[in-house]
């Protein structure tokens, strides 16, 4: 089933095509001035490689948030090509005729990543708040790709889902 009944009856995919190259942008810029330690609440980074758009990821983002689920501990977000993915989730409550953007998250997963401290990033918590994870996924040095997937849904408690993998 492409669209799980958790997403309630009214519900709709979120095109990024507009916005991934100010996604990439807005990523790519933050991971450089970390690299280049213009952030002052975090280490100088050796080396953040600047990310780029993956298809495959992309739609396997879509296919994660089409299952509005508030947890996504056991399901397979592996891919053959990227076996060990890793995966932020995201949930935002809008007001009616407010629209979403993947924007917004983007803006406030490096907003939580300038807060980290240099202990954060020396030992990354065991168990990290979605918050934490998000900034530690925006500037985990292996990552080389991403794709982001959306999903606007009515009527839930959390009546915005999105996946970013």
């Amino acid at each position: 089933m492409f669209w799980s009944p958790r997403c309630g009856k009214r519900h709709e995919g979120v095109g990024l095509t507009g916005q991934r190259d100010y996604i990439l942008k807005r990523i790519n810029t933050f991971r450089q001035r970390v690299m280049n330690g213009k952030v002052p609440t975090l280490p100088r980074a050796k080396k953040l490689t600047p990310l780029s758009w993956d298809d495959d990821l992309w739609i396997l983002a879509m296919r994660v948030s089409n299952q509005c689920q508030d947890t996504l501990e056991g399901f397979c977000i592996n891919t053959h090509r990227f076996r060990k993915a890793g995966e932020t989730s995201d949930f935002m409550v809008l007001r009616p005729g407010v629209f979403p953007d993947m924007i917004s998250f983007t803006d406030k997963w490096i907003a939580a990543a300038q807060k980290l401290s240099p202990e954060d990033v020396d030992s990354f918590p065991q168990n990290p708040n979605p918050l934490v994870m998000a900034a530690g996924n925006l500037l985990n040095e292996k990552n080389r790709y991403i794709g982001c997937g959306m999903l606007s849904a009515i009527g839930r408690i959390n009546p915005q889902n999105h996946t970013s993998i």
